[in-house]
């Protein structure tokens, strides 16, 4: 299995968002956001639902 580094360089992470936010599919860009945003990986943001979401846990 290969190393991963993150992306620290806040230049090359705004073109992904906004390149994600111009497609037409803004599914992709809402899953990038929340997985920058609380640090959850890929495979934990995929099973969410809008109703996890609104729980109030």
């Amino acid at each position: 299995m290969k190393y991963v580094e993150p992306i620290r360089d806040r230049e090359i992470i705004e073109d992904i968002k906004k390149r994600l936010f111009q497609e037409a599919d803004k599914r992709n860009y809402i899953l990038v956001v929340i997985g920058m945003n609380i640090g959850f990986r890929i495979s934990d943001i995929l099973p969410l639902r809008v109703r996890d979401l609104k729980k109030e846990k």
